[in-house]
Parts: structure tokens; C-alpha cells; sequence
């Protein structure tokens, strides 16, 4: 009996899966330069659901823009300004949120080149910047959630 109810419950769960699954973040439209940019990485992760912790499915893309902050915002801006609906967060840069997605657009300052993940970049030279763009899912399947952070830093 108790073993039977463990099996239905994790025949239950496992019919659940965390959503978006990779495949639809990987689509995410924002995830596509607008702009003259160079990728220089993309970092994935399918999301997973189980008894010790859930984790979201993400896809981060990091670019290289000529140009500035400014330039750089304003390609993405005015390519999905209209998809998303972007205003200025409170806590800076800009959000937005489209049939419960979550979209955060962030300009992180030059310490951030500091950070392990961002320091292959502190060699840019004057007139570029560094684009990070981050699709997370969250959320149940039905309720599509993603979170698009985009980090510019400006070269000095």
C-alpha cells in the first residue's frame, strides 16, 4: 500500500516538468542579435524538477557590440520593444512582462568585468561593450515564464 502511494505520487510529479524546457528558451527571440554583435559564449542549462530542489532551464548569451551602453540598449530595445514592452524598472535598468514572462534588461558596472565569468572580456577596447542576455524559465508549462537580463558594460 505505502509503496503504491509513493509510486502514484511520483508517477504524478513525473508527468509535471518545469517549463520552459530548454528547446522553447533556446527560441526566445531576444536570445538573436539585432545588432552588428559578435558571440563570443552561451551557456545552457535544461531545467529539473525532483524532491531536492528545482532548477529552471536557462540560456545566457554573451556579445560583443561596437558602440556604446546607449547603442547597445537601444538595438534591443527597438527590436523587441514592441514583443515585450520594456519600461524602466525601479531597480534599474528596464523590465517587462509578457503573458507571464519576466524580462530584465541591466547595465552592470565595470566591477562586473571583475567577476570569473566576465573577465575574458576586460581586454575590450574603447567603443565596445559586453551584452548578456539571459532567458530563464519559471513557472508551471502552461504559464510560460522567462527572464531576459541584459548586462551591458561599457569598455573604457
Amino acid at each position: 500500500m505505502i509503496l503504491a502511494s509513493v509510486l502514484g505520487i511520483f508517477a504524478v510529479f513525473g508527468a509535471i516538468r518545469p517549463a520552459p524546457d530548454l528547446a522553447e528558451l533556446r527560441s526566445e527571440p531576444a536570445l538573436v542579435a539585432p545588432a552588428t554583435a559578435e558571440e563570443r559564449r552561451r551557456n545552457e542549462r535544461e531545467s529539473f524538477y525532483g524532491l531536492f530542489g528545482n532548477y529552471e532551464a536557462y540560456v545566457k548569451a554573451v556579445y560583443v557590440v561596437d558602440g556604446g551602453e546607449n547603442d547597445a540598449y537601444r538595438a534591443w530595445l527597438d527590436a523587441y520593444g514592441d514583443q515585450y514592452q520594456f519600461y524602466e524598472s525601479a531597480s534599474g535598468g528596464y523590465a517587462a512582462r509578457v503573458m507571464g514572462a519576466s524580462v530584465r534588461i541591466e547595465v552592470l558596472s565595470p566591477q562586473k568585468l571583475t567577476h570569473p565569468e566576465y573577465r575574458s572580456f576586460n581586454f575590450l577596447q574603447r567603443g565596445k561593450v559586453v551584452l548578456v542576455v539571459t532567458v530563464r524559465g519559471s513557472g508551471h508549462y502552461e504559464d510560460l515564464a522567462a527572464i531576459i537580463s541584459s548586462d551591458a558594460i561599457s569598455a573604457k
